[in-house]
């Protein structure tokens, strides 16, 4: 027997929050966090003087026999099976500032998009030579084992931390520490955003949002990076874990109990299943098997599930909340299979589903309207439809604990669109970011100091591997000004100006309500009992583009309150309201005034 070792969850999300305290993780798809002390699911997302918790990733390390391919490994505890203590290292970095400007498809190669082409596609902060220092990097930290700290700080020091960076500096990038069986737990950061912009020429504040994605000057502390273990054993050997995991440190989920209709997982997954092998029942030799038999519980039910929880985060109307809950209940395969938005068709059928934007509707370049779901998605809804499915009563085999766990951290993510999304962006897509399907193909030996600033230009991973806050670094810089404008989008049907002036009449989609509520039912203040916004409160922005002088000011407060939006649950509310918004803090959200120089 070949013993090999690996860290699960392959990609883990920690979320960032205000408090020191926090909650874990969950471990299922649309599942509440739990509770740290009692391993229940959580009552409350804010400690008792009402900051926002944060999410800690808990990493796990599972022991396999290499010679089974059916092994669903054992897990590893320290103290126990000859295993004294793990010791984790963890490299958490943010590359945001020194990578090219977010510009919705440009250097993803998809799409018809030629790539990043160095001294065209613009750079965030290109006035700065000094790429390597607006890389937010503090190293790695490594605890638990034999004269290692039982916890660890990502502190960051340097411009992004100094007195003059308005109105938050970035002092942290989270922290990890052990749990009582010696797992690893990550904790992301404070939800800090600030610019070294102070007072700028021209306008009246002390600081300026004036862009959803790219905003120079800006530093936020979302994270991404390696997790990386040993096992010291008790007769004093030493042993590398093999498969080496991945931690983002990614915004909150507001919504946690609803999942994206596409999820991070249903993305990846396609890509595993149609370029890694890794399901050749479901698709080989270049196509899915028309003899594949769905198993309707586990791989198509979840799917017509989910458009139903929308009509709690967005302002379905009642139509459409009938003709969803109607999807539910098919179980015969008689599914309209017809207003589904076929894969490859991301700029047709303004009428067809899911009505969801898609990863470029706000630009002429490289244009890709609407949301469709993953060819695998809709392969096995045809499937079903056609009525090839399992016998009543079979089903695949359960996934074993470690591969649910690998699911669970993915199904509570954006999977689509990506623009660039809240998580991670369309950079899932790209196959050379992987070593396996779900685990990031990780740099080798990457060292504080000497990360590169240019590491995948040719958006080609194969070779180099990823280096820490390679992941994040496409994604909006700060987040909050992407989290205050991706609600709803106008998008024009028949043609690629959309909201640049348009010649027919737009229809508006949401972006992803699941994950950034749009309209919910607060659960207080609220007696009439009506879909609210969930920004209800914010400064409304001007007209126009904005300027220096007039810029979004919904984006600005938005890094201020977004610790002081609700959590939206799962809860009999009035008039059979099944999911409704909990512990927002509206006296601050009221109490916004922006930042006018003094």
């Amino acid at each position: 027997m070949a013993t090999i070792y690996k860290i699960h969850p392959a990609i883990g999300v920690a979320r960032i929050g205000t408090s020191s305290q926090f909650y874990i993780a969950p471990e299922s798809g649309g599942a509440l966090p739990t509770d740290p002390q009692t391993g229940q699911p959580v009552t409350s997302f804010r400690d008792t003087d009402g900051n926002l918790l944060k999410q800690a990733q808990r990493f796990r390390v599972f022991a396999y026999d290499d010679t089974n391919p059916n092994d669903p490994g054992t897990e590893v505890a320290a103290g126990s099976g000859g295993v004294a203590a793990i010791e984790w290292t963890v490299y958490l970095a943010n590359k945001k500032a020194c990578w090219f400007e977010f510009e919705q498809l440009t250097g993803s190669g998809m799409e018809g998009d030629p790539g990043y082409i160095p001294g065209t596609t613009p750079l965030r902060n290109s006035s700065n030579p000094d790429r390597q220092s607006l890389i937010i990097d503090p190293g790695p930290r490594t605890i638990g084992g034999s004269g290692n700290p039982p916890s660890a700080e990502f502190n960051v020091s340097g411009v992004f931390s100094e007195a003059n960076v308005q109105p938050f500096p970035v002092t942290t990038l989270g922290s990890i520490q052990l749990d009582a069986n010696g797992n690893l737990l990550v904790l992301a950061g404070n939800g800090s955003s600030g610019t070294t912009n102070v007072n700028p020429q021209g306008s009246p504040y002390e600081y300026v949002l004036t862009a959803y994605a790219n905003n120079d000057g800006w530093f936020d502390d979302v994270s991404d990076g390696p997790v990386t273990a040993r096992l010291l054993l008790t007769n004093g050997a030493s042993v590398p874990v093999d498969v080496p995991a991945w931690c983002l440190g990614a915004p909150p989920k507001f919504a946690p109990q609803i999942v994206n209709l596409v999820t991070m997982h249903d993305t990846m997954y396609d890509i595993a299943v149609r370029l890694q092998n890794y399901n050749p029942e479901l698709f080989s030799q270049g196509r899915f098997n028309p003899g594949y038999l769905v198993d309707f519980e586990n791989e198509v039910a979840p799917i017509l599930a989910r458009p139903n929880l929308y009509q709690w985060v967005a302002e379905i109307p009642p139509q459409g909340v009938s003709q969803h809950v109607t999807i539910t209940q098919d179980t015969g395969g008689n599914f309209p299979f017809y207003i589904l938005r076929a894969p490859g068709t991301t700029n047709g059928g303004v009428n067809l589903m899911p009505r969801l934007a898609g990863d470029n509707p706000i630009t002429d370049q490289t244009i890709s309207k609407y949301l469709t779901l993953t060819q695998t998605q809709y392969f096995l809804i045809q499937q079903w439809v056609q009525g090839s499915v399992l016998p009543a009563g079979t089903s695949r085999p359960t996934p074993p604990p470690a591969a649910a766990i690998d699911r669970a951290a993915l199904d509570n993510c954006v999977g689509g669109a990506f623009c660039p999304g809240i998580e991670m962006t369309w950079i899932c897509r790209n196959l050379t970011i992987y070593s396996q399907p779900f685990r990031i193909h990780a740099a080798a030996n990457p060292q504080q100091g000497k990360l590169s600033p240019t590491n995948g230009t040719n958006n080609d991973y194969s070779s180099s591997g990823l280096e820490p806050g390679d992941i994040i670094k496409y994604m909006a810089q700060p987040w909050q000004a992407d989290y205050n404008e991706c609600s709803n989008q106008p998008i024009n049907p028949t043609d690629g100006t959309n909201d640049i002036g348009p010649t027919t009449p737009n229809v508006t989609f949401w972006w992803w309500p699941a994950q950034r509520p749009f309209f919910v039912y607060p659960s207080a203040g609220n007696p009439d009992g009506q879909q609210l916004p969930w920004t209800r409160g914010f400064a409304n922005d001007p007209d126009g583009k904005p300027t220096p002088a007039m810029p979004n000011i919904g984006d600005m407060q938005m890094v201020v309150n977004w610790k002081d939006m609700g959590f939206i649950v799962q809860s009999q509310g009035p008039a059979g309201v099944q999911f409704v918004e909990v512990e927002r803090n509206d006296a601050a959200v009221k109490a916004y005034v922006p930042p006018l120089q003094t």
